[in-house]
C-alpha cells in the first residue's frame, strides 16, 4: 500500500446514501468516503435524484448527516462520486487495487446497508442496520460481464421474492486487504443469496475516455491507471500484517516500467520516429563505473542492511540508474517503499515508529535532503534510519537515496570548533553510506559503447547529437529549460527569479501562488511594472508551465490530493535543473525587498523560518526579525529564539551578552531601544575579543622592532617566495612527473590539474599555472578559483581577482575571500568593503560584520560602521535605518 493511504475498511467512512426521487419516491444505497468530502457509490443509486443525503455512523455519538451533490458520474461503468457538504473529517486518501488475471481467490470484505438488515426500533420506527460482509472473490468468474464474483460467507436466507435482499448494498466499497478493488454493482438472483457482482476498479480507466478518466481521478484523488494500482492477492489466513498494519511498499517485481515516474525519474523529451511507438522511458544507457558499483551494492544488500547514496548534479541519471539496478539485481521478494505523505520526514518517522518496515525493503529516498535537512525533523529521520540499519532483526534493508553535490557537502561538512553543527545526525548517518558519484557527462568511451543503441530511439539519437556528452540532461529537457529561461518575457523571468531564490534560500519545493505573485513584483523595475497588464501573472505562469518537449516546464502546478494539507490552495514546483542552475547563477545575489515582504506567505512556518535564517545570514536584520516573529506566531519554537535575539541585538541592558555573530547562542534578554551607539558598542563581546587580539599583535610589533628595517619591510609575498625557493629549484627536474600527470588528466583524473598548477607556479611559470587552474575550475574544483584569485591579486589585477574569489565563494570555498578582504582593508578600504558586501549578499555576512567590528575599533563609535553592525542592511545593501 502506498505510504499515506488509509489502512483498509474503516467503518467511520462507510456512508448510507439516501436518495429522494420524483413523485415522492425514495431509495437507499451505500458508499464510501474515499477522500475529504468525496463519497464513492454506484451511479444507479443516484439516478434521477432530486436530493441526496449521506449518513455516517448512524445512531452513534459520531453520527453525521450531510447533503450531497453529484461531483462525477458515468452510467456506462455505473460509478458515481458525490461531493459532500458540511464539515468533514480529515481522512487519508484511499488506496485502490488491481486484481491478478489468474487462477486466484481473494479474501474480501465490504460494509453497507442492504434491505434484509431492516429492523424495528423500540419506538416502532424502522431503520436499516449495517452489514459487514466477508467472503472471497473468484477472479475468473463473470469474465464476460467483467465483474468479480463475491461469495459472501454468511448471506441472507433464500427467498422466493423477486426483490433482492441485497437492495441498498449497491455502491458499497469492496476491500481486499488494504485496497478497494471495486464496488458492489448488482445482485443476480439466479446466483443465489450469497453472491454479489463487484464492479472492478482496475477496469474503470480503460472503459472511460481519457478526459472522463482524468475527471474521475481528480474527483477521488488517486490515479486509476492499472499499472499504478496496488496488487491485490490472497494468502491463507488473510493479508499478512504486523502488529501495526501491513508491510509498507510494493513488491519490486510487480512494478511496471512506468512506475519509474512515480519514483521521480524525469520523464524524457518527446520525439518520434516514422511509425515508431516509443516506451515511456528511452533505453537505459549503462555507465560501467556507476552500474558496476550499483550491482555490487544490490548483491551486498542481500547479506545485511546497507545505505547507498548516489551523488551527482540535477538530471545526471541518478534516479534512473537506481531504478534500473533495483529492478535488475534484487532477488524476488524485495519490496520498494517511497515515503511521501503527509510530508517526507513525517512519513518516515511515522512508519519507522509503527514497525511496518519489513525485511527486504528498499527505502527510496530520492532527493534525500528533503528527508534529512528540514528542521527539526531531519535530524530525527537521520537518527531513526541509523538505528534501523543497526537493528539486525529487521534486516536486510536497503536505504537508497540521491543527493546533489552541494547538499552532500552541506550535510557531511566537518564540524567547526565552537560553532553549531546543524546536521550532526545526518553526517553520522551518511558516514555509513556507500557513495557512488554519478558524473555530469557520458565519456567518449561510454558513447562509443552505446553507438548502436543511440540509433534505436529518436530521443537517444537527438541526445547523442548534443555536445559535451550531457545525454541525461538533454533527455530531461534541460537545454529547452535553459532556453525558456533565457528568453522568458520580463514578468516570467521575474517569477522564475523569485522561485529560484526561494528554493536556494531554504523554502520547500511547494511554492504558494500568493507568495510567488507578491515576490515576483519585487524583481520588476518601476517602468516594467507600469507596462504590465492585469493578467501578467497568469500569463507568466502559462508560459512557464508549458512542457519542454514533453518534459515538465520551468514552473509547474502541483495538484493537491483530496484530504492533503495542501488541498484548496495552489502551489508550484520549480524544475530541478533550473533549481540547480539558480543555485549557481544567483548565489551571490540577495533578493529584493519585495521577496522578503512576500515571505510571510510561504507554505509553512518552517519555510518562513528558513527564509528568516537566510535573511539573517545576509545581515538583512529587519527582514529577518519580522519573519522570525511571524514563524514564531505560527508555533515554530526554533523561530522564537530569533524573534527574541534580533531585537535584543540592536539594543539591550548594559552588561548583557547576546552576540549575533555566534548563531548558536540562545539566552534570555532584556530589550531596551534607548542605548546610544556608544553604549551599545561597549556591550559587545566582539569588540573586547578584538581588543585582546590587538594587544597580542602590538606585542608582536614590539618584537619586530628588534629586526633590521629591511627585515621588517619584507612583505608576506616575498617571505613566501623565499621560503618556497628550495621547492622552486626542484620543480624543473619534475618533467617526467609532469608528463605522467598530464597523461592521467587526459584519462579523466582531473584532480591532478591542481598538482600541475602547483608545479608550474613553483617553477616560476604563473601563466601555465593559471591555465591549469582554469581547467581545474571548469572541472568543478572550487579551490582552483581561490588560487586563481591569489595569483591575479599578486599580479596586481584586482578586478579579476575579485571575480575569481567570488566564483569560489559561490561554490562554498571561502578561505581566500576573508583573507582578501583583510588584505585590501590595509591598502584600499573601499575595495575591501565592496567585497565584504558581496560576501554578505551570498550569505556570508560574518565577513562583513567582522570588518565592521574592526573598523569600529579603528574609526570610533560615531562611524557608520556601528550602525551597519547594529541594524544591518536594507534589501538593497545600504545601511538600515534604526528599527
Amino acid at each position: 500500500m502506498p505510504p499515506g493511504a488509509a489502512s483498509g475498511l474503516d467503518a467511520g467512512r462507510v456512508a448510507e446514501v439516501i436518495v429522494a426521487g420524483g413523485a415522492g419516491t425514495h431509495r437507499r444505497g451505500s458508499g464510501y468516503l474515499v477522500a475529504v468530502g468525496r463519497v464513492l457509490t454506484a451511479a444507479h443509486v443516484i439516478r434521477d435524484a432530486r436530493s441526496i443525503q449521506v449518513r455516517f455512523d448512524a445512531d452513534q455519538p459520531t453520527e453525521q448527516v450531510h447533503r450531497a451533490e453529484v461531483a462525477w458520474v458515468d452510467p456506462r461503468i455505473d460509478v458515481a462520486v458525490l461531493a459532500v457538504g458540511g464539515d468533514q473529517q480529515h481522512v487519508a486518501w484511499t488506496d485502490f487495487g488491481r486484481v491478478p488475471e489468474r487462477d486466484a481467490e481473494l479474501r474480501c470484505s465490504t460494509m453497507g446497508f442492504p434491505a434484509f438488515k431492516m429492523r424495528s426500533g423500540d419506538d416502532g420506527t424502522s431503520f436499516r442496520d449495517s452489514c459487514h460482509a466477508h467472503g472471497t472473490c473468484a477472479v475468473l468468474s463473470n469474465r464476460r460481464e467483467g465483474t468479480l464474483d463475491f461469495h459472501v460467507v454468511s448471506g441472507p436466507a433464500a427467498t422466493d421474492s423477486a426483490r433482492s435482499p441485497w437492495e441498498g448494498m449497491s455502491g458499497a466499497a469492496v476491500f481486499s486487504g488494504e485496497s478497494i478493488i471495486g464496488i458492489i454493482g448488482r445482485h443476480h438472483l439466479a446466483d443465489g443469496p450469497d453472491r454479489l457482482a463487484v464492479l472492478r476498479a482496475d477496469r474503470w480507466h480503460g472503459q472511460l475516455t481519457p478526459d472522463a478518466a482524468r475527471l474521475l481521478e481528480d474527483a477521488i484523488g488517486v490515479p486509476l491507471v492499472p499499472s499504478r494500482l496496488t496488487d491485490a492477492w490472497h494468502q491463507a489466513g488473510g493479508v499478512k500484517r504486523t502488529a501495526a498494519g501491513p508491510s509498507l511498499g510494493r513488491l519490486v517485481k510487480s512494478l511496471a516500467p512506468e512506475h519509474a515516474l512515480a519514483l521521480e525519474v524525469h520523464p524524457a523529451i518527446q520525439a518520434r520516429g516514422p511509425d515508431q511507438k516509443l516506451d515511456i522511458l528511452p533505453p537505459y544507457l549503462q555507465r560501467p563505473h556507476v552500474d558496476d558499483q550499483l550491482r555490487e551494492a544490490m548483491v551486498d544488500a542481500e547479506d545485511g542492511s546497507r545505505l547507498l547514496m548516489l551523488v551527482g548534479g540535477s538530471s545526471t541519471g541518478k534516479t534512473r540508474a537506481a531504478w534500473e539496478a533495483v529492478r535488475s539485481w534484487l532477488s524476488d521478494g524485495w519490496r520498494l517503499w517511497h515515503p511521501l505523505t503527509p510530508d517526507r520526514p513525517t512519513a518516515v518517522l511515522k512508519a519507522l515508529r509503527s514497525g511496518r518496515v519489513a525485511p527486504r525493503t528498499v527505502i527510496w529516498l530520492n532527493e534525500a535532503q528533503l528527508y534529512l535537512s528540514p528542521r527539526p525533523y531531519g535530524e530525527q529521520v537521520a537518527a531513526a534510519l541509523q538505528e534501523l540499519l543497526a537493528e539486525e532483526k529487521v534486516g536486510p534493508l536497503l536505504i537508497l537515496g540521491s543527493l546533489w553535490p552541494d547538499y552532500w557537502k552541506e550535510l557531511t561538512a566537518d564540524p567547526v570548533p565552537g560553532e553549531p553543527t546543524p546536521f550532526a545526525a545526518a553526517r553520522a548517518l551518511l558516514d555509513l553510506a556507500t557513495v557512488i558519484h554519478v558524473p555530469d557527462t557520458f565519456s567518449e568511451h561510454d558513447l562509443r559503447m552505446h553507438a548502436q543503441m543511440l540509433d534505436t530511439d529518436p530521443r537517444l539519437a537527438q541526445a547523442g547529437a548534443s555536445v559535451g556528452g550531457r545525454l541525461t540532461q538533454f533527455l530531461a529537457g534541460a537545454p529547452e529549460l535553459i532556453r525558456r529561461y533565457r528568453h522568458a518575457p520580463v514578468p516570467a523571468r521575474a517569477l522564475l527569479w523569485a522561485a529560484m531564490d526561494a528554493r536556494r534560500l531554504g523554502h520547500g519545493p511547494r511554492l504558494p501562488r500568493a507568495f510567488l505573485e507578491e515576490a515576483a513584483s519585487g524583481y520588476l523595475s518601476d517602468d516594467e511594472w507600469d507596462d504590465l497588464d492585469d493578467a501578467w501573472f497568469n500569463q507568466a505562469l502559462a508560459y512557464l508551465s508549458e512542457p519542454c518537449r514533453g518534459a515538465r516546464g520551468p514552473l509547474t502546478p502541483i495538484r493537491p490530493r483530496p484530504g492533503s494539507p495542501e488541498a484548496g490552495w495552489m502551489t508550484y514546483r520549480l524544475a530541478d535543473y533550473l533549481e540547480q542552475h539558480g543555485n549557481t547563477e544567483r548565489q551571490l545575489i540577495s533578493p529584493p525587498a519585495g521577496f522578503w515582504d512576500a515571505a510571510v506567505h510561504a507554505a509553512t512556518a518552517l519555510d518562513v523560518r528558513q527564509l528568516a535564517e537566510s535573511a539573517h545570514l545576509r545581515w538583512r536584520l529587519r527582514h529577518a526579525a519580522r519573519l522570525y516573529t511571524y514563524a514564531a506566531d505560527q508555533q515554530d519554537e526554533t523561530a522564537l529564539q530569533g524573534a527574541v535575539r534580533l531585537p535584543a541585538h540592536k539594543g539591550w541592558a548594559p552588561g548583557a551578552d547576546h552576540s549575533l555573530t555566534d548563531l548558536s547562542r540562545d539566552v534570555a534578554v532584556t530589550q531596551t531601544d534607548t542605548e546610544t551607539d556608544e553604549l551599545w558598542v561597549i556591550g559587545q563581546e566582539e569588540l573586547r575579543t578584538l581588543a585582546d587580539a590587538h594587544e597580542t599583535a602590538e606585542k608582536q610589533d614590539e618584537e619586530m622592532e628588534l629586526l633590521s628595517p629591511w627585515e621588517r619591510a619584507e612583505s608576506f609575498e616575498s617571505r613566501t617566495q623565499r621560503e618556497m625557493s628550495p621547492l622552486r629549484q626542484a620543480a624543473p627536474d619534475m618533467v617526467g612527473a609532469q608528463a605522467l600527470m598530464a597523461e592521467a588528466v587526459q584519462e579523466g583524473n582531473t584532480r591532478l590539474l591542481l598538482s600541475l598548477a602547483s608545479i608550474k607556479e613553483l617553477a616560476g611559470d604563473p601563466d601555465s599555472a593559471e591555465t591549469y587552474l582554469r581547467r581545474a575550475a571548469e572541472a568543478g574544483y572550487a579551490i582552483a578559483f581561490s588560487d586563481l584569485a591569489r595569483l591575479r591579486e599578486l599580479a596586481g589585477d584586482h578586478d579579476t581577482a575579485s571575480t575569481y574569489v567570488l566564483a569560489a565563494a559561490a561554490q562554498g570555498e571561502l578561505r581566500f575571500l576573508e583573507v582578501l578582504v583583510e588584505r585590501r582593508e590595509r591598502y584600499h578600504l573601499p575595495a575591501a568593503r565592496w567585497l565584504a558586501h558581496r560576501a554578505a549578499d551570498a550569505g556570508y555576512a560574518g565577513i562583513l560584520v567582522r570588518l565592521a567590528v574592526r573598523r569600529t575599533r579603528a574609526e570610533g563609535t560615531d562611524s557608520e560602521w556601528v550602525r551597519l553592525w547594529r541594524y544591518g542592511l536594507t534589501a538593497d545593501g545600504d545601511i538600515s535605518r534604526p528599527w
